[in-house]
């Protein structure tokens, strides 16, 4: 039978994103078996990681010796624009893709199709204020094309006009597969599917997009 010290920290392994039971054992079992220096570099490293990263007061991007982000603080971003996406990986996919040159709101997360409840986690004020303080003229909505993307952006585009703000809002279209994350897609597929579909978000009323809107409703 395994130390209790030992199944703490495999229970704690298993808390992070895509680590199963297994894999939580191999990762155990590999600082087990390094020495006391790979141990303390790697408990410092995480120690810094929480200290000195915080999120940046406009739109949740990662800062480290400022209030705000690098790319709130660049001067020659198009600061009337703004991208709405649900998480950090898929802000830095797109910076990769140079196919944006706005402003970005990060959510940090997606709304449950089966538990609506989790709108709670999306902090739209905090994106009210972003708009009025850039005045912001075009929202591109840029969640994922999964059924919890299109909930969290029907979310969002019906809160936009409920505060009648004078914007025009997008969604990222053409050249993103349904069922598919952000963080996955390929450079080119992201910029085509930014440059090319750059189009209006109208009710085009497919039947995932009706089902959104019911539940959003209720």
């Amino acid at each position: 039978m395994r130390p209790k010290e030992f199944e703490y920290f495999v229970e704690a392994l298993k808390s992070l994103p895509s680590i199963s039971t297994k894999n939580a054992n191999k990762i155990a079992y590999f600082f087990l078996e390094n020495d006391d220096s790979f141990y303390n570099s790697f408990l410092n490293r995480l120690t810094s990681l929480k200290t000195t990263i915080k999120f940046c007061n406009n739109c949740n991007n990662l800062t480290t010796d400022s209030i705000y982000c690098d790319i709130c603080n660049t001067e020659s971003r198009d600061k009337e624009k703004l991208c709405i996406v649900s998480y950090l990986e898929d802000l830095e996919k797109i910076e990769q893709s140079n196919s944006f040159s706005g402003l970005y709101y990060v959510l940090n997360s997606e709304i449950n199709h089966k538990d609506l409840k989790t709108s709670k986690k999306i902090n739209l004020e905090k994106l009210e204020s972003m708009i009025l303080k850039y005045h912001i003229k075009e929202v591109l909505i840029c969640t994922n094309m999964t059924i919890n993307g299109e909930v969290t952006c029907s979310y969002i585009k019906n809160f936009l006009k409920e505060k009648k703000f004078n914007v025009e809002i997008f969604r990222l279209a053409l050249g993103i597969p349904m069922n598919a994350s952000i963080e996955y897609i390929d450079w080119e597929s992201l910029k085509y599917s930014i440059a090319v579909s750059y189009t209006h978000l109208i009710a085009h009323e497919t039947g995932a997009y009706l089902v959104c809107r019911l539940l959003l409703e209720k």
